[in-house]
């Protein structure tokens, strides 16, 4: 499946809504305008957003980001590439890595506090 819009795929908490859980897999969102992938965790709420298999492409600002204190975020065997910023993680978001994801080639790779975790 492509996702193609000024965002890929949002999880957005910041109305209130309840825990939001997102599990990607086997997808490509390629030339948002915006983010490809993007978990806004401002509520009160946790995001759980999982991406596996997947790919970021082109997109104008991330390939795949979380913000806000309640967003957490997993890559895993996943490729991010051609984006202006590849992975980050921003304002108190967990962002998290298996360590076998290619983030190459965007304009800037990885932005934040990416955290290395142990695939089980």
């Amino acid at each position: 499946m492509t996702f193609r819009g000024p965002y890929g795929i949002k999880a957005d908490n910041s109305d209130g809504s309840g825990l939001i859980r997102v599990d990607v897999r086997n997808s490509v969102s390629k030339g948002n305008a915006n983010n490809g992938y993007l978990a806004v965790g401002t509520g009160a709420n946790p995001i759980h957003f999982m991406i596996d298999h997947s790919t970021a492409d082109n997109n104008g600002v991330y390939g795949a980001v979380a913000t806000g204190a309640q967003a957490f975020m997993i890559v895993g065997s996943s490729t991010l590439m051609g984006n202006g910023t590849g992975l980050a993680q921003l304002s108190g978001a967990t962002v998290a890595s298996y360590g076998n994801n290619g983030v190459n080639f965007n304009t800037t790779n990885t932005s934040g506090t990416i955290t290395p975790i142990t695939l089980k």
